[in-house]
Order: structure tokens, then C-alpha cells, then sequence
């Protein structure tokens, strides 16, 4: 069962928290059983730079569907288009 979705077109600056609080909408974010943190993966380079993509794991599996339907092709900020 795959809880989560890939998301595309982020800016370089995104953190953690920006993105659960625009996440969250959808559901519950996926607790790490070891460390206790959100299930939610910035990808960056080499160098630590962010790459404009992410993977966010829920919960519920219908929480992923949520988040298709309704947060792709929407703006996380004014003028930055994500996909979900």
C-alpha cells in the first residue's frame, strides 16, 4: 500500500514545516516509527540545495487521493504552481 504522493515544482527555499502546514489539509502525516519525525522528504542535491521535489507519506491511504484531487495544480505560494 503506497501512503504516499510526489510532489513537483516546489521552490528551492520550502522547509518542513511549509509543507506539512499545506499538506495537513489532506490528512494526517506519517509518523517515522524510529525517529518519531513526519514522513515528509525534501530532495536535494549534492551540495544540500533543495531540487524542487518532495514525497509526503499519510496515514490513510484516502488521504492520498485528497491530496491529488485537491492540491494538484494549485499554488503552494502566489505564483509557484505545485503537481501532485
Amino acid at each position: 500500500m503506497n501512503n504516499y504522493v510526489y510532489v513537483q515544482g516546489l521552490p528551492n527555499d520550502i522547509t518542513e514545516s511549509e509543507l506539512r502546514d499545506f499538506f495537513v489539509r489532506c490528512g494526517v502525516i506519517r509518523l517515522d516509527p524510529a525517529s518519531g519525525k513526519e514522513q515528509i522528504r525534501i530532495y536535494t542535491d549534492d551540495a544540500g540545495v533543495p531540487k524542487g521535489d518532495a514525497r509526503i507519506g499519510y496515514m490513510m491511504l484516502e488521504s492520498v487521493d485528497l491530496a491529488i484531487e485537491m492540491l494538484n495544480d494549485t499554488e503552494l505560494r502566489p505564483g509557484c504552481r505545485i503537481t501532485v
